[in-house]
Parts: structure tokens; sequence; C-alpha cells
């Protein structure tokens, strides 16, 4: 083969070809890239969408009777101290029952570490607590506790046959052993 049509050969086809396909490769890479980019975009932006349609619905429901205006108290309730809102409410509820026919015989920190809290490292507090007396007053005192402290969580509750002391009712004498669980309340939303 003659030195020119070699190089023409080489500089004319080749490496032009060469060239080519390098761009092509290039441009087609590119292209991909743009497309599973547009794709991911397209993705992005349906899910913003199902998610804004979500915010509007609950928007909706939050804004309907009173369940803003609740959840709202139920925040700015969570703020006060916890303690102390927890003992005037068992001691108003107690003297709201008939004859002091339900007693508290102790309350403070449950000790050891709860089943509910193990695996999360959330900030919170045990309360247990210890009533004397009849059933239905005591079924009373935790509807209290349900309705007024949305916070609280029952952990455990243990009932036993009280002593030989007879009710003032006439009911059987029990001994209630309650571990409530209370998540700290977080910073409130502005």
């Amino acid at each position: 083969m003659n030195r020119h049509r070699q190089a023409i050969l080489v500089h004319g086809y080749a490496v032009p070809t060469a060239f080519a396909l390098v761009l092509l490769g290039v441009i087609l890479h590119v292209r991909s890239r743009v497309s599973e980019e547009m794709e991911k975009r397209e993705l992005a932006r349906e899910e913003l969408r199902m998610v804004k349609a979500q915010v509007n619905l609950l928007e909706e429901f939050m804004g309907s009777g009173e369940r803003r205006r609740n959840l709202t108290m139920w925040e700015e309730l969570g703020r006060d101290d916890f303690f102390h809102k927890f003992t005037q409410m068992i001691d108003r509820a107690l003297s709201e029952l008939p004859g002091g026919s339900l007693k508290r015989t102790a309350m403070g920190q449950a000790p050891g570490a709860g089943a509910v809290t193990g695996p999360t490292n959330l900030p919170h507090s045990r309360i247990a607590l210890t009533f004397e007396g009849p059933f239905q007053e005591m079924q009373t005192l935790l509807a209290t506790f349900e309705s007024e402290m949305p916070a609280l969580m029952l952990e455990s509750l243990d009932v036993t046959k009280g002593g030989n002391e007879a009710s003032t009712t006439g009911s059987p004498h029990l001994v209630f052993r309650i571990v409530y669980l209370h998540w700290d309340a977080p910073p409130i939303r502005s």
C-alpha cells in the first residue's frame, strides 16, 4: 500500500471516524444523564404535587370543628410543668369522687426502663401511681387522665385484691398499681 494512500486512510477516514465515535458516545452519555435527571425531577414534581394535596387535605381536616384549637390547647398544656399539673388534676378528680372512696397511696417516678421507651431515645417520664378503692371510681379516674392529659400513655396496670378492709360503698377493696408514660413535649411549632 502506498504511503499517501495509507496517510489518507488514517488521517482522512480513521481519525475522523474515531473522533466521531467518541463524540457520539459522549453525546449519548450526556443524553442518558439528562434523561435520567428529567425523570428524577418529574418524579419529584409528582411527589411534591401529592404531598401538597395531602397537606391541603390535612389543613382542611384540622380546620373543621375544633381540632386546631384542641391541638393548640394540648401543645400549650404540654409546655406547663407536667408533674405539678398532673398532681393538681389527680387531687381535683379525687375530690370529685363520692366520699373519698378512692385513695392515692403512692406517686413517684417509676423505677427501671420501660418496654416502650427502651429502643427510643426520646425525652419521657415514667410515673408510678398506687390507688386503693372500688373499680368504678378508678375507671372514672382513668377516663379523666385520658381526656385531660393526651400525652399520657398507660404502660402497665396491675389490679390486686385489697386487705380485709371494707369499703364505705360495699364494693370490693382493690389496689391499683399504674405506670404511665409521659412523652415530654417538643417545642411548639409556629
